[in-house]
């Protein structure tokens, strides 16, 4: 809420006045802090946390998860991530933790080396889900476009993974991928006049392709 927002940049405030001119945290490291300081006082039983630009040096990479993961790999924001898969692989693989699973549906052979190089370099299981074929099909899914048959896919191989941790029963899975409703994402509008809008947030060229 706003609030709570104004709350915690209140309390932020006299915190940052230590911090030198040239060493002050950003905007993204300051809220980032706030978010972990609100989800403790919710007392929250699970957050997913997502990373803002690449992995290695961002703020939320401070956080050690109960699992890593890349849902896969493309070109984006290129200017600091770099210009090849391979490149943004390794920023991305920045996130993997030693002995926290790592899931990923990146199909890309060079991508694909620097995630597996660095989940054994530190002793993280590394789980491949294939994103041909059969992925997620087990399961209705209310989200429309063959990319969140992969997603779903990955989802499953998450919950899995986590199992001995967070057990969760096969008909919470099946209601939770029947049920779930994500605005934006292949959301078609119909309007008074009868004219249909599909909305959609794909911004990079493997989005536009996926819409597509």
């Amino acid at each position: 809420s706003e609030a709570d927002v104004v709350r915690l940049v209140e309390d932020m405030r006299w915190r940052l006045v230590d911090f030198r001119a040239g060493n002050h945290p950003t905007f993204f490291e300051t809220v980032t802090v706030m978010a972990l300081q609100y989800f403790a006082e919710r007392k929250c039983d699970l957050v997913i946390w997502e990373t803002g630009l690449g992995g290695r040096l961002d703020a939320t990479n401070i956080v050690t998860p109960l699992a890593s993961v890349i849902t896969n790999i493309q070109f984006d924001h290129q200017k600091w991530l770099g210009e090849t898969l391979a490149s943004i692989a390794m920023e991305k693989a920045g996130i993997i933790k030693p002995g926290i699973p790592v899931i990923t549906a990146t199909e890309d052979p060079a991508a694909i080396k620097v995630i597996a190089d660095r989940a054994v370099a530190v002793g993280a299981p590394l789980v491949q889900v294939a994103t041909a074929g059969g992925a997620g099909r087990e399961f209705d899914l209310a989200l429309a476009g063959e990319h969140q048959r992969i997603n779903a896919a990955v989802a499953l191989a998450t919950i899995e993974a986590l199992h001995g941790q967070l057990p969760v029963s096969e008909s919470a899975k099946r209601s939770g991928l029947a049920g779930v409703d994500w605005p934006g994402r292949l959301q078609l509008i119909t309007r008074s006049s009868g004219q249909r809008l599909l909305l959609d947030g794909a911004h990079n060229v493997g989005g536009a392709e996926a819409l597509a």
